[in-house]
């Protein structure tokens, strides 16, 4: 027999189609956006008019022995020494590989011919011309400066690109390096200390740039591929998809922050705070990106949830220290002689005894039924109370005195 669907599992289904048509949605947007706003095309030079200079002797070496992607470019000068355009010279194997896995294959440089701008036009709109120009002219190493641009597609949405660069003079070339966010050592013990990471979710090709804490964050493998918007949704619990949503919602289209809770279900459950901010390279356009800052607030909800625990169990025994204590004056009620309002009667002379002697008709109240009648209004104070101790001896109608003792510490006696 085929199992029904619960309403938790059909709404969890539902949540995640939604956010997928949402990120489809901006997808589309962005992919509109390119092809509307892209640069002209560069007229090609011929290949005579610049002559690249040789790369030195020993150089490739250097370059690989660079931990970050580096490249040499050599200025492309005009008649009046006026820098045209920047020639590609040579590049590590770092480099390649990041151009592999981000740029699109008919898009990386082969041959030392290829002029930069040329070949990526969206570069003349960022902070690179500038950061090469002055480097070349004052010979002064600039950076780090963010250089955001995208690469469109023969087919599918661009490619963003988002990278801190540095460019350093180089004899007759320019040494420029970059890395994809900050990844020093500091940052990295800093993350796992406070257990916080940010990341920034690509929206055109789903790809991810995380900070090095990131799977520490999230409890991944070191190794793991960072997951793209749509597989974080699948990760987290049923109950926070719709947070995350609202939160997507928020930053794609309505272009400003917004912050949600994230359960994320396993053998130890972890709860993430989520920050997240629009990235948009032009000010009128739409948000190519989502910057996030991941804070893993766990250990705050457990102690959040033992002070609860805490503040519960002292209610409870406080509300168990009222009832005895009702329970105690109920049964200090019971035995222990009252007057009439609350309150003793003022003190009175009480009538001339014809009866036994007083000595003779004393008795202690020792929980033992006295035969006879009695009135409230003939009970006189004979001591002063004492705390919430007491002793009082009323007259009866016999001109007996009985007294009515309660416990009184000997410390308190009176003579």
């Amino acid at each position: 027999m085929e199992q029904v669907p619960s309403d938790r599992d059909a709404c969890s289904r539902l949540g995640l189609q939604a956010l997928g048509e949402l990120l489809e949605a901006q997808r589309e947007r962005i992919g509109t956006y390119a092809l509307t706003h892209g640069p002209p095309p560069h007229t090609p030079r011929a290949a005579s008019v610049f002559r690249p200079p040789p790369v030195p002797h020993g150089v490739q070496e250097l370059l690989d022995a660079v931990q970050t992607p580096a490249m040499l470019v050599s200025p492309v000068l005009d008649e009046r020494g006026d820098i045209r355009d920047f020639s590609y010279a040579a590049q590590n194997a770092r480099a390649h590989a990041y151009s592999v896995s981000r740029i699109p294959a008919d898009s990386i440089p082969r041959s030392s011919r290829v002029f930069l701008f040329e070949q990526f036009p969206v570069l003349e709109h960022t902070p690179l011309p500038r950061m090469l120009a002055y480097a070349w002219h004052e010979r002064v190493g600039q950076g780090p400066e963010v250089v955001e641009w995208f690469i469109s597609r023969p087919s599918g949405p661009p490619t963003r690109l988002s990278n801190e660069t540095y460019v350093a003079p180089c004899g007759e070339h320019l040494l420029v390096t970059w890395e994809p966010g900050d990844r020093s050592r500091m940052a990295i013990a800093a993350q796992k200390l406070v257990k916080t990471c940010w990341a920034e979710w690509n929206l055109t090709d789903g790809t991810v740039e995380p900070s090095l804490g990131f799977a520490h964050v999230l409890g991944l493998d070191e190794h793991a591929t960072p997951p793209d918007l749509t597989r974080l949704a699948a990760m987290i619990d049923a109950d926070s998809v719709p947070d995350l949503y609202q939160a997507l919602y928020e930053v794609l289209l309505r272009k400003h922050p917004s912050e949600c809770e994230l359960r994320m279900p396993g053998t130890h459950e972890r709860v993430i705070r989520m920050v997240a901010e629009p990235v948009r390279p032009q000010p009128t356009g739409p948000v190519w990106a989502v910057r996030t800052v991941l804070i893993d607030v766990t250990d705050d909800h457990r102690r959040r949830e033992r002070v609860e625990a805490a503040d519960r169990e002292a209610r409870r025994q406080h509300g168990r220290a009222e009832a005895l204590d009702e329970v105690a004056q109920a049964l200090r009620d019971a035995v222990v002689p009252r007057f009439r309002g609350n309150s003793p009667p003022a003190a009175s002379t009480p009538p001339p005894c014809t009866g036994p002697t007083p000595q003779d008709s004393v008795s202690v109240a020792t929980g033992t039924r006295h035969a006879g009648p009695r009135t409230d209004d003939s009970w006189s104070l004979s001591a002063t109370p004492a705390g919430t101790d007491w002793r009082r001896s009323p007259s009866w109608p016999d001109c007996a005195t009985r007294w009515a003792v309660s416990r009184i510490p000997r410390s308190r006696w009176k003579s």
